[in-house]
């Protein structure tokens, strides 16, 4: 097996196009293989829009891979948003790895009018309408065959870009598992809660007939380096980034 790592900005006080691409820069200077952001709505630290931040950090950079770790596909069209994923795909190359989410949060839910028992059915419905429109298959919202049309442009990477889903409780990894996609847990749950997750998310995929579960497996911690007992860091690198961000806390996928 073989690790790639990546990491989240480290200062989300400025997200500025200055500052997102210095620290995307500066962290594919240090040879991290890809750079990662969120998706959050209402709050004053929102992030709405992750598609729009990464294509900014995709001119600036030129092989670190453009992640998503929660691209809420029920709030959005499927076809719009199949179009702006193929976009910012052909735009950095063929270098997204999408990590979509079905949202979590009542308020955000009823904002959108995301039925919130209904929100595991649009995930999968809207996630396959994307998935068919990338294919080259003619899609359409309605069923109406007659009106169904071809999204252009079909991404960098074909058929797709990496899908990777971001799922918490068991009906979600359930659902994670049967469509044999990516299951991307959370930097906050324990490693023993991951295992178990990991088991259900196996399990399922087990019970699908045509699915095999992937071999690739995200795991997203917090990590912290602490200084030596002489007060300096371990290893050239984290000097860099001292010299560069010296108060900044460096969050590692």
């Amino acid at each position: 097996m073989k690790l790639h790592l990546g990491l989240t900005p480290w200062n989300f006080r400025d997200l500025s196009a200055p500052s997102l691409c210095d620290q995307a820069t500066f962290a594919e200077s240090l040879g991290y293989e890809s750079i990662w952001l969120p998706e959050n709505h209402f709050g004053e630290n929102a992030l709405p829009d992750p598609l729009t931040l990464l294509a900014t950090i995709a001119g600036a950079t030129s092989t670190i891979r453009l992640g998503t770790t929660s691209y809420l596909i029920t709030l959005r069209n499927p076809l719009l948003a199949a179009e702006q994923v193929a976009v910012l795909d052909q735009l950095s190359g063929g270098r997204l790895i999408l990590g979509v989410g079905r949202g979590f949060a009542p308020d955000m839910l009823k904002a959108f009018r995301v039925p919130q028992k209904e929100k595991r059915r649009i995930f999968a419905w809207t996630l396959g309408l994307m998935r068919d429109a990338w294919a080259g298959k003619p899609v359409c919202l309605d069923g109406d065959e007659e009106a169904a049309i071809k999204v252009f442009p079909r991404p960098a990477q074909l058929p797709e870009p990496p899908i990777w889903i971001a799922a918490f409780g068991p009906k979600a990894l359930a659902q994670a598992g049967r469509l044999g996609l990516p299951y991307l847990g959370s930097p906050m749950e324990s490693l023993a809660t991951l295992e178990e997750n990991y088991r259900q998310y196996r399990a399922a995929a087990a019970e699908e007939a045509r699915v095999k579960a992937t071999a690739v497996v995200p795991l997203m911690r917090m990590v912290r380096q602490r200084r030596s007992k002489s007060g300096k860091r371990s290893s050239k690198h984290a000097r860099r980034a001292d010299q560069k961000y010296p108060f900044e806390r460096w969050r590692i996928n």
